[in-house]
This record gives structure tokens, sequence and C-alpha cells, in this order.
């Protein structure tokens, strides 16, 4: 649709699933809250949250290079 239309496309499913196999499933659950029940690795928790959100911004900047003045890179 993103490519029809013209306009930019974050894969975050791609990027998160490349992200998890770049680091390794131990390393990943740090990324994953706890619950009574054990892992849940269908949420994130907030290290995880702001590990995601460095995949998006660098995606964004990326795919709209204009948006780049728009955030604090490191």
């Amino acid at each position: 649709m993103a490519a029809e239309l013209g306009l930019p496309l974050i894969d975050l499913h791609a990027l998160s699933i490349a992200h998890a196999n770049a680091i390794g499933a131990e390393a990943y659950e740090k990324y994953e809250p706890r619950t009574e029940k054990g892992i849940d690795h269908t949420h994130l928790n907030s290290l995880g949250s702001r590990e995601v959100s460095k995949l998006v911004v660098d995606e964004l900047v990326r795919v709209v290079p204009e948006l780049a003045d728009q955030f604090i890179l490191p």
C-alpha cells in the first residue's frame, strides 16, 4: 500500500525480527517483561521499548532523511 501511494514505509516487524536474530534469543530476553506466568514474548519492557524506538528512529531517518534534524541521534 505504501508503494502504491508513494509513501515511506517502516517495516517494524522485519526490523524487530532482524534485531532479535542479530543479538540472539538469550540476549533478547532482557527486553521482554516477566510475569507471574514467565516471560512475555509478545510485549516489551521499558528497556525493550527504548531499543525498538531506536530502530524506528534510525529507519525513519533512513526513509525520510529530511526528518533527521527532528531527532537527537547518538
